[in-house]
């Protein structure tokens, strides 16, 4: 059930009909919400990464770099190898030249085998 709040501040309960939301890990997204550059940088992270792997201009589909990022911040060593990343990294800036490739670290061989992973399951 959701609920509603009219406009008078009313509140009812909605009923879902026929949706079912997926199940949120709260932790994850508290973290995002704390610590927007992590997640930011997470998700640099794993839109390069993509890139290198598939030689593809864009981002990943948007469920399998959201699980990526989820991956990431979820596990604190890889939250501070990303931040590390992150800071000698300008992710904000526009270049004309092409990016640097991401070191073959321990942070690249673990997202990268849970992009496979991900990637990989059937649709």
């Amino acid at each position: 059930m959701k609920v509603c709040v009219k406009p008078d501040g009313e509140t009812n309960e909605a009923p879902d009909v026929g949706r079912s939301d997926p199940p949120h890990n709260w932790e994850t997204i508290d973290k995002m919400a704390r610590d927007i550059p992590l997640a930011l940088h997470a998700l640099t992270y794993v839109i390069r990464l993509h890139a290198e792997l598939t030689s593809e201009h864009g981002a990943p589909t948007l469920g399998t770099q959201n699980q990526a990022v989820d991956f990431i911040l979820a596990d604190p060593e890889l939250s501070r190898a990303v931040a590390t990343w992150g800071a000698m990294t300008n992710i904000g800036e526009a270049s004309t030249k092409p990016f640097q490739r991401l070191p073959h670290d321990e942070l690249y061989r673990r997202v990268r085998e849970y992009l496979e992973k991900i990637s990989s399951r059937p649709g």
